[in-house]
């Protein structure tokens, strides 16, 4: 049940990731956050990109994705920190264990 809940938040993470990196990238082109750069007046689209970065709804965006990449980063760099290898999958119970039986306990019925 709960394996289902975290690839729904992994998808998830994934979705909006990708979307706030298309809005960070398109948003040179936005003309509510266009900065001009020198007396000729061209479009600067890094600090344009900066001033859609730290707008309200870019950092209410940002809040929503970062702790699942902090969280991730913190296990990594604990895992490092204490010489263990990144976590691997955990194989499947046996049958007799998924339903809480221990495996030899039909033999003995």
């Amino acid at each position: 049940m709960y394996a289902a809940f975290d690839q729904l938040e992994d998808v998830s993470v994934v979705v909006l990731t990708v979307e706030y990196l298309l809005r960070l990238w398109s948003s040179a082109d936005d003309t509510e956050h266009l900065m001009f750069r020198g007396a000729d007046k061209h479009p600067d689209e890094a600090m344009t990109r900066v001033r859609w970065a730290l707008s309200f709804y870019s950092l209410v965006d940002l809040a929503a994705i970062l702790p699942y990449f902090l969280d991730a980063y913190s296990l990594l760099i604990t895992r490092a920190a204490c010489g263990r290898p990144p976590p691997t999958p955990r194989p499947p119970l046996p049958p007799d264990f998924a339903h809480g039986r221990p495996p030899n306990r039909a033999a003995h019925d």
